[in-house]
């Protein structure tokens, strides 16, 4: 036999340790997609919410600004001076989540 014995690990050691860094980077992998997906949710949410808090803005501005604001059949008619600006009522909210200004507000 060898007099110099080296020393290391078994195959069983081996196994055991890497099935244990499988594991561990499953539940990091796992963690990490559940915060990524959460997040680009929340994107989403608050993209939304500024156009909708654009819209709002906009709406105030026309308003504030217009001579007069008429009720007509195809919504408010704003008027100043020479530009009429018309609000359809349907295409401005039509999907929460699809919102359309352009479709909406006409110049």
């Amino acid at each position: 036999m060898n007099k110099y014995r080296v020393k290391a690990f078994t195959i069983f050691e081996m196994v055991i340790t890497m099935m244990i860094t499988a594991i561990v980077i499953g539940i990091a992998y796992t963690s990490y997609s559940i915060v990524v997906k959460s997040y680009n949710s929340f994107n989403n949410k608050n993209n939304d919410m500024a156009v909708v808090i654009n819209l709002d803005h906009l709406l105030k501005r026309d308003f504030e600004r217009a001579e007069t604001i008429l009720k007509d059949t195809d919504g408010i008619a704003l008027n100043k001076g020479t530009i009429r600006s018309s609000v359809f009522p349907s295409p401005i909210l039509d999907n929460i989540n699809n919102i359309n200004i352009s479709n909406g507000l006409s110049r």
